[in-house]
């Protein structure tokens, strides 16, 4: 059966990605910084008997563990452990689910949460919508739109074709996922984009004429990120023009 599955996923996956992503990936991240304290504004407590009626539900249980299958379950008691370390569950606009667990004792004084972080595309970002992360939030990229009743919107930086975990201020994988998640959400792509070889790669050492790459590899490790949308979609735009041309 698992083998059956893996193989439909990657069959939707290259032919029909826009069914593959319109779900959600489970990402923990560190309620720390200001940008995911604005998100966390915008989430609703979920309160009554939801939560209880939750927490037997395959759903709950894969926000709280990466392997949810019988045998890991029976060996390990994952679930089960994480079940007893939630201390508040809420929702997103969308209604999305989010969990933040007890501090564990680790080095950070901030809670964990553990998200359903969507893949999709964005939809309702602006020219006044800033992309935005902090380094105490475990990777976690935001985008940030004013709303006309003077609220603040917080979106999680959708990634069409992998799994969220950006990082900054160096040249690795981490920031390669930022680099390739703005770019599919800049151009409406699905597919991860070194499987297209898109862009030529722009984020190899060699290359050092992406803006947008230059801006997400050299930002100062450590500190914040706030990236204009417009900004981002026109270094974007930039980059394609440029692989275009040296294509042709």
């Amino acid at each position: 059966m698992s083998d059956a599955v893996r193989v439909l996923g990657s069959l939707l996956y290259r032919q029909r990605p826009e069914a593959v992503f319109d779900a959600t990936v489970r990402k923990v991240i560190t309620a720390g910084g200001p940008v995911v304290e604005q998100w966390r504004q915008t989430l609703t407590p979920v309160e009554g008997d939801e939560p209880k009626r939750l927490r037997p539900t395959r759903r709950f249980a894969q926000l709280l563990a990466s392997d949810i299958s019988p045998a890991s379950e029976a060996q390990f008691g994952t679930v089960a452990e994480a079940q007893a370390k939630v201390t508040w569950v809420g929702k997103d606009r969308a209604g999305r689910l989010a969990v933040e667990f007890a501090h564990d004792g680790r080095d950070s004084t901030e809670p964990l949460l553990a998200t359903e972080w969507p893949t999709g595309q964005p939809e309702g970002w602006n020219d006044s919508t800033v992309i935005a992360a902090d380094p105490a939030s475990n990777g976690a990229v935001f985008a940030l739109t004013p709303t006309p009743d003077g609220q603040l919107r917080a979106d999680p930086l959708l990634n069409p074709g992998g799994e969220p975990r950006c990082t900054w201020g160096y040249i690795g994988t981490g920031p390669t996922t930022l680099y390739g998640a703005l770019v599919r959400c800049a151009l409406g792509l699905w597919h991860r984009i070194d499987d297209q070889d898109w862009i030529g790669r722009p984020w190899l050492g060699t290359r050092t004429d992406s803006e947008l790459w230059r801006v997400i590899s050299q930002s100062e490790q450590g500190a914040s990120i706030r990236l204009p949308w417009p900004r981002v979609q026109a270094w974007v735009s930039d980059d394609r023009r440029r692989v275009t041309a040296l294509r042709e």
